[in-house]
């Protein structure tokens, strides 16, 4: 049995890529070969864009939750999916699911900034509590687009995938283009990760 696990973590190493793998709070532990390929099919565009299947050696160090970054391609990834596959009623390698970390974001909350006991008057403002979190954004959800006085405004929801942290719904999201509110957290759908439902409101004048 050991010597067939031995023979398969051999075949891995010889048709994989060296990939870093980093922890849940995103930092380096090891390097390891995973065979990481692109969905064959897929009628959802997230997918073949963003998905990827992956072989994980059966000593694997991956953990739930982790980031996977393909150094042959610069490209990072979340595990979505996990299972093992089994050699003899025993783990021989893990097969995985992945999604392509596609955006980063900082996250601000709406705080008491400062309390006036004269006037009772508390100040509020959005504190940047997270920086640089990095995400995959789902671009399939609806947006609904309508045409305003001042221009076209878009309001709808996108879903936001990410490794567990201190997230709040009321939370805005900051991302390179785009802002988003928290609307609702599922912090069950996969282990040591949110999905974040997103509201999206953005308004564009015409020129």
């Amino acid at each position: 049995m050991k010597s067939l696990k031995r023979l398969l973590a051999r075949e891995l190493n010889h048709y994989s890529a060296l990939c870093q793998i980093f922890d849940l709070e995103d930092k380096f532990v090891k390097e390891e070969h995973i065979q990481i390929s692109p969905v064959q099919r897929s009628i959802d565009e997230n997918i073949s864009a963003f998905g990827r299947t992956a072989v994980f050696p059966y000593n694997t160090v991956v953990k739930s939750g982790y980031i996977i970054k393909n150094t042959a391609e610069n490209e990072e990834y979340f595990i979505s999916s996990w299972r093992a596959v089994s050699l003899c009623s025993s783990p021989a390698a893990f097969s995985a699911f992945l999604l392509q970390i596609n955006a980063t974001g900082d996250i601000y909350r709406n705080e008491e900034l400062d309390f006036n006991p004269d006037t009772g008057e508390v100040k509020t403002g959005y504190v940047k509590k997270i920086s640089g979190l990095k995400l995959y954004v789902q671009k399939k959800d609806w947006t609904m687009e309508m045409m305003t006085a001042y221009g076209r405004e878009q309001k709808g929801y996108e879903t936001i995938m990410c490794q567990e942290r201190d997230i709040r719904q009321g939370d805005r999201i900051q991302c390179p283009d785009k802002k988003y509110i928290v609307q609702d957290i599922n912090r069950i759908i996969r282990d040591n990760m949110l999905s974040l439902q997103v509201g999206v409101n953005i308004k564009h004048i015409e020129e």
